[in-house]
């Protein structure tokens, strides 16, 4: 915006990036309220097999949303 132009909104990629921040912020309180109450009513072993499960989910719920995210661009293109 150096010239005073205001770039055009684009729905779509507003979408998406309000979607992964919430995605995101999610996990991360997950992490860090349910993490810190594992660790202070449990102790340290059993907060970070919560955080190992909390992060093999993280990670397998990318993995399908990215696979998703492929089956829609491919549904699209033909």
């Amino acid at each position: 915006m150096k010239d005073g132009k205001r770039r055009p909104f684009r729905a779509e990629a507003h979408h998406r990036q309000t979607e992964g921040r919430l995605i995101l912020g999610g996990f991360l309180i997950i992490v860090v309220i349910g993490g810190g109450l594992i660790w202070w009513i449990m102790g340290p072993v059993p907060a970070l097999i919560g955080l190992a499960i909390v992060l093999l989910a993280g990670v397998l719920f990318g993995l399908l949303l990215l696979l998703l995210r492929a089956l829609d661009a491919w549904a699209r293109s033909e």
